[in-house]
């Protein structure tokens, strides 16, 4: 049973983090609150829900009835100091809260607890731009992407914007990982397609839409902890967003073919697929039929990293808890069965990654 202790139980530097929490073992550490629930039982008895957060990931907690922590003032957005035990349930980690004391926001730098990618962005937005100069032909999709991967204001929202609010890539700079990584994926599916059917998919159509498909989301997503839906992502969402972004863009490019604009309008209002799942119109072209189909890939993969990461790891394959994304329970692979981690190193020559990871440069590789 865990002890309330007289004095404030922090600030101290968080060391422990979310991806580092072992089942049944004891845990005093720092969090951002993300969501904070009050429920009852059934027994008609108090408890709190919370989702809390820091860089590495999320993690459930609970705290009921009879604990100190239940009637402990804090709110979304606040980072609280938390002693609690971490016990696995219906197979997942969640966290068992006894004490919660809020830190005054003076005292914290809540951006160190939001959720952040592993790479850098600026390395990102290099490597982004890098591919355009490399891989489009068309002199006005080069001039628009130009325009666009110089807009200060864009560069400073991608640096912190999320793709998503839970499913992938929610984490700070996540939208400019995601991008990136379906630019390669359009770049790979292209060439693979002209081998079998030459001159079939206009390349630079789909490396533009790949580009474009969710910038919208620089407007819909708040950058704040938590990635709320702003006013405008509420009432218009990413895909007007986007276009209206696009108009803005295109307006800078002197005589830029209205037919084009036209398409590329297309690639990001069609890139949902079907109109169930939020496109006002079904793909019409065949470079948002594989705009769509790469954006699912890549969405589901991340998700089902975080999914493993969420889960933790395992000494035989088991099933996860029911993910509403994959609309079921997945089967995840014993520990020595995903060996994934980061590469050692990706260097300013490495062209086949996204970047440097943020842990690089903390730990000082050059």
């Amino acid at each position: 049973m865990l002890r309330r202790q007289r004095n404030p139980m922090l600030p101290t530097p968080k060391s422990l983090f979310i991806c580092d929490l072992e089942p049944n073992t004891l845990v005093q550490t720092l969090f951002l609150v993300e969501e904070r629930v009050e429920g009852q039982t059934r027994r008609g008895d108090r408890y709190l829900k919370l989702r809390l957060a820091d860089r590495t990931g999320t993690i459930e907690g609970r705290v009921w009835s009879g604990a100190p922590g239940l009637d402990a003032p804090f709110e979304p957005g606040d980072v609280i100091a938390v002693q609690a035990r971490a016990e696995p349930w219906r197979g997942v980690l969640q966290l068992n809260v006894a004490q919660i004391e809020r830190l005054p926001p003076d005292q914290v730098d809540v951006t160190r607890f939001v959720p952040t990618s592993r790479f850098e962005t600026k390395e990102m937005l290099a490597q982004l731009r890098g591919l355009v100069e490399e891989e489009v032909r068309s002199r006005w999709i080069r001039e628009l992407m130009g325009e666009m991967l110089r807009d200060a204001e864009l560069e400073e929202a991608l640096s912190c914007a999320s793709a998503s609010r839970r499913n992938h890539h929610n984490v700070r700079g996540g939208l400019l990982e995601h991008t990136l990584s379906m630019v390669r994926l359009s770049s790979y599916v292209a060439s693979h397609y002209e081998r079998y059917y030459p001159g079939l998919l206009n390349r630079d159509l789909l490396i533009a839409g790949a580009i474009l498909h969710d910038m919208g989301k620089v407007i819909e997503l708040s950058p704040a902890p938590g990635f709320a839906y702003t006013d405008e992502g509420e009432l218009l969402g990413h895909i007007v967003s986007g276009i209206g972004l696009l108009g803005r863009w295109v307006e800078r490019v002197e005589g830029f073919p209205a037919a084009l604009a036209l398409q590329l309008k297309h690639m990001i209002a069609a890139h949902h697929g079907r109109l169930e799942y939020g496109s006002p119109v079904r793909p019409k072209l065949i470079e948002a039929i594989v705009l769509h189909e790469i954006d699912m890939i890549d969405a589901r993969v991340a998700a089902f990293h975080n999914l493993i990461r969420a889960e933790g790891p395992s000494e035989q394959p088991r099933w996860s808890s029911y993910n509403a994304l994959f609309a079921g329970k997945m089967m995840l692979p014993p520990a020595d069965g995903y060996a994934w981690s980061p590469p050692p190193r990706l260097g300013d020559e490495d062209l086949d990654g996204p970047g440097r990871c943020w842990w690089e440069r903390r730990a000082g590789v050059p």
